[in-house]
């Protein structure tokens, strides 16, 4: 009874996490400004990737495999940490590439009033 709700629960997770990545796949589509493209991005990373990893790490301990599952919250913890690093690089590097022109530009889905 309990490994069949731990084994519900891990699925559940894995659900949402593939709900989070399908949202920002449609945000990708959505918006063409590369400062939204790169929060879009973040919640695939940041939502969606971890709650898909805890799933499968839930999934494992019920089949008893708990070394795994430590393993899974290491990756998680890393995801992290590393993350928001590599988006302030990727940020950076566009706002030098770039700079501001982008934002200018009517045709774009902004929602500043210019």
């Amino acid at each position: 009874m309990v490994i069949s709700f731990i084994y519900i629960l891990g699925n559940i997770l894995i659900g949402l996490g593939c709900l989070f990545v399908l949202s920002s796949i449609a945000g990708f589509v959505k918006f063409r400004d590369p400062f939204k493209m790169m929060h879009v991005g973040g919640v695939a990373d940041l939502a969606g990737m971890p709650l898909i990893i805890l799933g499968c790490g839930i999934i494992f301990i019920t089949r008893g495999n708990y070394d795994a599952f430590f393993k899974i919250l290491f990756i998680i913890i890393i995801t992290y940490i590393t993350s928001p690093i590599g988006t302030n690089a990727i940020s950076e590097s566009a706002s030098r590439m770039y700079g501001y022109q982008f934002l200018k530009n009517k045709d774009d889905n902004s929602d500043s009033k210019e």
